[in-house]
């Protein structure tokens, strides 16, 4: 099929003359949270131990992956831990992810270094385009792994003030349509989100640009 394709398949660039700025950022846990990721990986040695001597430390994994127990009876905890226990890589990397990401937005070090960085996006002079005066937010989007994520960034940045859309892959195409008309309406001092938060489900396919 795609050597019939390439006869008909024309590759060209696209110019946009727009510039990509990337630059990562590096963020030290403090706190609760660091004190969080650290027993991450105390639990995952402790499940190591008991995997590498024949037996299984129920509460560990109970710590490492709290929701494969919910709802779960006592009795089946053992069973579920062996289970887990034989992923505890896998889990262990999950567990730190969580921690990471959706630790409570009021001691996550990630999420106050982005509104840091969120405040710092600031027009320096009235914007018509968007309808914005000196000193106002620019607008802009983020992206987040999954949705738990992204409800903990809405949750700090509605506590600023900020007025957040958020765009899921749960959502039919009629409302994301709608909350990206709120986002960059044709009349910009219509515009009702300042900010677009995006599951990586949700972002499949968007176009958001200002």
């Amino acid at each position: 099929l795609q050597r019939l394709i390439n006869r008909y398949n024309y590759a060209s660039p696209t110019v946009t003359g727009v510039k990509k700025n990337f630059h990562k950022e590096m963020v030290t846990l403090e706190g609760r949270q660091k004190e969080a990721y650290d027993k991450v990986g105390e639990m995952f040695r402790r499940a190591s131990k008991a995997s590498r001597a024949g037996t299984v430390d129920t509460e560990a994994m109970q710590y490492l992956s709290p929701n494969s127990f919910k709802g779960k009876s006592e009795d089946e905890y053992e069973g579920i831990a062996k289970n887990l226990q034989e992923s505890v890589g896998t889990i262990k990397e999950e567990a730190l992810n969580r921690v990471v990401n959706q630790f409570d937005w009021h001691d996550n070090a990630k999420i106050k270094r982005t509104m840091d960085l969120i405040d710092t996006k600031r027009y320096d002079s009235p914007n018509e385009k968007t309808a914005s005066k000196a000193g106002d937010l620019k607008p802009g989007v983020i992206f987040a792994h999954n949705i738990q994520t992204v409800e903990n960034l809405r949750a700090a940045m509605e506590a600023k003030g900020m007025r957040v859309g958020i765009i899921q892959g749960a959502m039919t195409g009629q409302d994301k349509e709608k909350v990206k008309v709120g986002f960059n309406p044709p009349n910009p001092a219509e515009r009702i989100y300042d900010v677009i938060l995006c599951s990586d489900a949700g972002a499949t396919g968007l176009n958001l640009q200002n």
